[in-house]
This record gives C-alpha cells, structure tokens and sequence, in this order.
C-alpha cells in the first residue's frame, strides 16, 4: 500500500512539473550541498534561478585536482565570489600528483604554494574541519585558529616541526603516510592517530602534547 501510495504522489508531482527540491530551506540545501566537489556545487547555479547565488554560501570546500587541471583558476574566483561565511570543512585533495618522472622536491614546493592561499583563507573564515591531501604542508604557513578541531593530513613530508599550538581547540591529529622527519607541539591536542607513518632512524621524533588522552599507531 505504502509504494502504491509513493508511486501515485511521484505521478502527480512529475505531471505538476513542480520542483519540491527548491522548495526546501536554505539550511536544509546548504547542508546538502557541503557534501558536493567545489566544481559540482558551483555548477547547481544552472538549475534555475533559486539556485543562483546559494552555491556562494556552502560552508564547505572540496576540491579534487591536480596541476593538470585550471584549479588553481577555478579557486581564485570561487573564492572571490564567495559569501564571508564561515567553513565547517574544507578538504583538499590529490592536488599535485606526482609521476615517476618529476622532481620530488619540485612537486613539493609546486604543492605547498598551490595550496597555501586556500589554507588561508579556510583558516580566516573559521574552519572546523581540514583535511589535506598534497605532497607538502606550507612551510611559510603557521596554523592560527580558535575554531580548527580536526585535521586530516595525507602523504604529506615534514622536514621542519609541525607547530600546532596557535590551534586553541584542536582536538584531533590525524596523519596516514606521511613522512615525518621533526617533531609535533600542539598544547589542546588530545587524540593522535598516525598511520604508515614514515620516520628517521637517527633522530628522536618527539611529541609535546600535554593533554594528550590517546595515542594510536599503525
């Protein structure tokens, strides 16, 4: 009986023509679309005219390209056109692949300028949640948030200390695969997961963590 009735209320919707996904609430849409790629939300302005101008407040940032692609242009007007609202998440991802026939060191310092005015800005407008996929973490970029609870690092290389003690109410340290070759200070920090992690045999790794409550090694 329930799908008799489902299958009559989808007829009479398709035969009205009347779009009930517009008709949700911003928040509900919004919500909705944190979910999308960055290129995906953006293209939803070409639904109709409701859909115009929400993309410009999703409170999150996903992006997934590599130097192959215009990203670095795609980014720089999203996030010139962007509405001043706070980031619950912002999540970068495979940016900058590298082949076997590139310089490693050439793609770390092609990655970590690519992504540093992202960072940026994610950490200016609040950010909860980051989570970076890149061959190299900004080496000119000191993390400074109030807001910042959990990052996500992946296939990253750390040749200097990774300092998270500007990062107040950072709660959650992951990293997988990354080769970590200097220490980690992060004073609120309280669970550490580190998986296939890579270290250097001839020098103490040290964490300075106070209030550490768990540490996870795999």
């Amino acid at each position: 009986m329930f799908n008799r009735r489902s299958r009559r209320l989808m007829e009479r919707t398709m035969a009205s023509g009347k779009d009930r996904i517009s008709a949700l609430p911003d928040d509900l849409l919004l919500h909705v679309m944190s979910f999308l790629l960055s290129r995906d939300a953006v293209r939803t302005c070409m639904l109709a005219r409701r859909w115009s101008t929400l993309w410009k407040s999703v409170p999150a940032l996903h992006i997934e390209d590599d130097l192959a692609t215009d990203s670095n242009k795609f980014m720089d007007e999203l996030l010139r056109l962007r509405d001043p609202a706070p980031l619950n998440v912002c999540d970068i991802c495979d940016v900058c692949k590298a082949s076997d026939t590139e310089d490693p060191e050439n793609v770390c310092e092609v990655a970590s300028n690519l992504i540093a005015p992202w960072l940026r800005y994610a950490l200016l407008h609040e950010v909860r949640v980051l989570r970076v996929s890149a061959p190299a973490f900004p080496t000119d970029l000191v993390p400074i948030s109030s807001h910042l609870k959990r990052i996500e690092l992946c296939l990253m290389k750390f040749d200097d200390p990774l300092d998270l003690s500007s990062c107040q109410v950072l709660d959650v340290l992951e990293m997988t695969y990354c080769n970590i070759y200097e220490s980690i200070f992060c004073q609120s920090l309280r669970h550490l997961n580190m998986k296939h992690g890579c270290f250097d045999n001839e020098i103490r790794f040290r964490i300075s963590a106070p209030n550490l409550v768990s540490l996870k090694l795999a």
